[in-house]
């Protein structure tokens, strides 16, 4: 991995490290990214999911205070069961821009830490499981921003919940896609499909999604994406939208350890950039 904190360019803001160590092999799942919908039932996915056997040891991605250990983070109570299962959040000791960062993970199996201890990046927190909402084990992450409060019991329920794709460090040699798919009015296009393939390897091929139309989800204050991909070897790829019924196509350069953007405008199709 790059050193954390990573940022190439004023606008970014690599801050986490990774909360499964990269030799696990673990990448996020690709077809169910941030802003996704479970099943089109309408549930939006509010984190990215990352798949692993039960027991990996689970890392705290920045230094920071254990907020919650326990069940029952979705209802602000502890112990009552609910989709998270067995959570622990952190707030960090670091922010972004006047926030507050906070990070989340799910569907432990076993919690190594309590509320109110203070943890250092890569420490272990837990185990990877399958409690919760789950169809099978793996860790749910999230990134919640929030305003500094005096109040030290503050919920991050509510909070600002952000990408974290744009906010964990890449593998080295590797880099992140983000783009904003807009209908012919400019307005953000929910749920549109987006093929993205290698030119150079022709195993490495997605489908993914734009972020849903849900007021849950917050795209960042610079790139104003609603369509993130990272994870991603550098080099050349072919990127397709299908949008009223026709697939438009460009070909973008991921550039090592940066965040290449996109923009796609209705029947004007891609520009580069914001």
């Amino acid at each position: 991995m790059y050193p954390v904190p990573w940022a190439p360019t004023p606008h970014d803001h690599f801050l986490l490290a990774r909360p499964i160590p990269a030799f696990y092999g673990a990448l996020a799942v690709t077809d169910y990214r941030f802003g996704g919908l479970f099943f089109k039932s309408g549930e939006v996915h509010t984190g990215i999911d990352i798949p692993g056997k039960p027991g990996t040891p689970v890392l705290a991605a920045g230094d920071g205070q254990v907020i919650w250990a326990n069940y029952g983070f979705a209802f602000g109570r502890p112990g009552r069961h609910g989709p998270y299962g067995k959570a622990v959040v952190i707030r960090h000791t670091f922010g972004w821009h006047g926030y507050t960062i906070y990070t989340l993970y799910a569907h432990l199996s076993e919690i190594a830490v309590k509320p109110g201890w203070w943890v250092k990046s890569g420490d272990p927190i837990g185990r990877m499981g399958n409690t919760g909402h789950v169809t099978g084990p793996h860790l749910h992450f999230e990134v919640r921003l929030g305003k500094p409060t005096a109040n030290s019991s503050e919920s991050v329920v509510s909070m600002r919940l952000v990408n974290p794709e744009l906010w964990l460090v890449p593998p080295i040699g590797w880099g992140v896609i983000a783009g904003r798919v807009l209908d012919d009015w400019g307005r953000p296009v929910s749920h549109a499909t987006v093929f993205i393939s290698s030119l150079e390897d022709e195993n490495f091929r997605w489908r993914t999604y734009t972020y849903a139309n849900s007021p849950l989800i917050h795209s960042d204050e610079y790139y104003r994406e609603n369509y993130t991909f990272s994870d991603l070897p550098a080099g050349k790829y072919r990127l397709s939208v299908y949008y009223q019924g026709a697939y438009f196509r460009t070909v973008l350069t991921v550039r090592a350890g940066e965040v290449t953007t996109f923009r796609f405008h209705g029947w004007s199709g891609f520009a580069n950039g914001k």
